[in-house]
């Protein structure tokens, strides 16, 4: 636990006042000394690595070959996360189980899978929000009043594209999207600001949509890439986590000698 330096000198200075376990602000670190203890322990943990994993690592989520700033980023939230789980050896063990390799987004853990549609589905409620938003703009002019039955039509197209989300079915849900946005049209009119704005953002979200549903097989093949690269990376995390638990007992023993 961190927090502000002179916050910090409140609390351990009156911790009997507001009504805090004295052995608890033994454990509080300014927020200085941690953040310093935890990229100590990131040096640590990343000059102990196997060189070749921490250079894997380093092409996937760094910029430059000796950018460790993002790699750092993404290990203290992974940490964070960890933390604030009952056992986070547990958690980090439990992340390491689900990166196994795969044969089809039906082979994914329940809880993978559960989110990969979910994010689809934001996704399309996002190229519905601003297809309705047309709808309540059409009778801003004569020109898209007399086009709204498309609109409706257009809506009502979607109904298909969740039920191939509720069935949990990627293939037949990407096809019958695909489909959809090819037979796609829409009424035009400049004459009409917030509906042509509401249709460029329903365009734009569609085509962003359209961008990242992957084939299966590429989606697959992406996934059992990273499985190696997940595990590189949650070892590496756990590893900075201990060291720096260790440092701070260290740090501790230092300021506060027996």
């Amino acid at each position: 636990v961190t927090i502000d330096s002179f916050c910090l000198s409140i609390v351990q200075k009156y911790y009997n006042v507001i009504g805090l376990d004295p052995a608890l602000c033994e454990n509080i670190l300014d927020t200085s000394s941690g953040i310093r203890l935890q990229k100590n322990a990131f040096r640590d943990a990343v000059r102990c690595f196997d060189f070749d994993r921490m250079y894997r690592l380093l092409q996937y989520f760094s910029l430059r070959s000796a950018d460790y700033d993002t790699l750092y980023g993404i290990t203290d939230k992974l940490i964070r996360h960890a933390d604030s789980s009952p056992d986070p050896d547990q958690w980090f063990a439990r992340i390491r189980q689900k990166c196994t390799p795969v044969r089809s987004v039906n082979d994914l853990p329940e809880d993978l899978r559960t989110a990969f549609f979910a994010s689809l589905r934001i996704r399309l409620s996002l190229c519905r929000d601003a297809l309705e938003d047309m709808l309540r703009y059409a009778d801003d002019t004569e020109k898209l009043q007399k086009g709204k039955d498309k609109l409706t039509a257009v809506i009502q197209g979607f109904s298909n594209l969740y039920r191939g989300l509720d069935a949990r079915d990627y293939g037949q849900f990407r096809q019958q999207y695909i489909s959809y946005a090819e037979g796609l049209k829409t009424p035009t009119d400049t004459k009409a600001p917030r509906y042509t704005a509401a249709r460029k953002r329903f365009t734009d979200s569609m085509n962003r949509f359209a961008a990242i549903l992957y084939t299966e097989e590429q989606f697959i093949s992406d996934h059992n890439d990273m499985i190696p690269v997940m595990h590189d990376l949650t070892e590496l995390a756990c590893d900075i986590r201990h060291r720096f638990i260790a440092l701070t007992v260290q740090y501790r023993q230092y300021i506060s000698p027996s």
